[in-house]
């Protein structure tokens, strides 16, 4: 039985009353665009996914995209190995690199290198012959192949032997439930084991879907780690200066959070790394220079007799009487 009805029809009329199984469908006005989406009512008999699941009718049908929180991933095997974050003096301040299987937040103001160290994290993969995968909701494929071409990594063999997938989610076309679906396929057969989000600040915006997005957010990383795939999420921070909450209360999402910051030590603007956390696993404490040439991202030496790094500005301690100069 199909027909227009009104949400309140279903608790008063006598039909939803008879009928086995009820499936609503929903035309809604969501800028930047709008969508579709269903949620089945009723399903006498029978288990069914709760909830809002989208749905996009193409020329090929009708295609549903489920909630991705009403599917509970497979629980991953435990790795035990570390992978390469291909910057090497990185790895060694994370005592061998990011344990396999986690989630790391890169956060960080823009330009501060957060893409040059997903392009390197992926770069890394490759050349260990692994099969990754790169979602970006603001440069697309030819974008960010030219990017890492300019650090000397080719990533177009890898597009073409399906070693690589780029997928790029215009800001106007991001649906939360589309991009889960993505993730699943890909990572279905288990072959993944690098996945880049770049970056969550834009798909939180972009998804325009605030209440939710925990929840969501914990799942799209359960599954990418059920499948055995390391996730590196870059986060960009609104601001040059300090923030409270920099991933808006997500960081129980992450095994590891890595800070890049801007800093200004006398009257230059510099960059700086700190590992803010690593769950189950020994780091270094400090705080280290780190630069963007043409080799990509390099870490240097660790800032000595700085204090205030993580605030506005670095200030140097003197030796003589051991009270911080500007």
């Amino acid at each position: 039985l199909v027909g227009e009805y009104a949400p309140e029809d279903i608790e008063h009329s006598v039909e939803f009353a008879l009928a086995d199984g009820i499936v609503q469908l929903v035309y809604e006005a969501h800028e930047p665009f709008d969508r579709r989406w269903l949620r089945v009512v009723k399903m006498r008999g029978a288990g069914h996914l709760a909830g809002k699941h989208s749905f996009r009718i193409t020329a090929d049908g009708l295609r549903v995209f489920p909630r991705l929180e009403t599917i509970a991933p497979e629980a991953g095997a435990h790795v035990a190995a570390r992978a390469s974050s291909g910057v090497p003096k990185l790895d060694e301040l994370m005592g061998g690199g990011l344990p396999a299987a986690d989630a790391t937040a890169v956060l960080g103001p823009s330009g501060c290198g957060k893409t040059a160290l997903s392009l390197r994290f992926i770069a890394q993969g490759l050349a260990e012959g692994e099969r990754c995968v790169y979602a970006s909701f603001q440069e697309n494929a030819d974008q960010l192949t030219s990017k890492a071409a300019s650090f000397g990594w080719d990533f177009e063999g890898a597009l073409e032997s399906g070693q690589l997938l780029i997928h790029h989610v215009p800001h106007g076309e991001l649906d939360l439930d589309t991009l889960g679906a993505v993730a699943r396929r890909e990572l279905s057969d288990g072959a993944v084991r690098r996945v880049v989000l770049d970056s969550l600040a834009e798909l939180v915006v972009a998804a325009r879907e605030t209440e939710r997005f925990p929840a969501y957010a914990r799942s799209l990383v359960g599954f990418i780690r059920a499948g055995g795939a390391s996730v590196l999420v870059t986060s960009e921070m609104t601001a040059l200066g300090p923030e409270a909450e920099p991933i808006g209360g997500l960081s129980f999402l992450f095994h590891n959070v890595l800070l890049l910051r801007y800093i200004e030590i006398e009257s230059e603007t510099r960059r700086a790394l700190s590992i803010l956390k690593m769950r189950d696993s020994d780091h270094e404490k400090g705080v280290y220079q780190f630069d963007i040439d043409e080799h990509g991202f390099e870490v240097m030496n660790k800032l000595e007799g700085v204090t205030g790094v993580l605030g506005w500005s670095a200030l140097r301690t003197r030796n003589d009487n051991d009270r911080p100069s500007i």
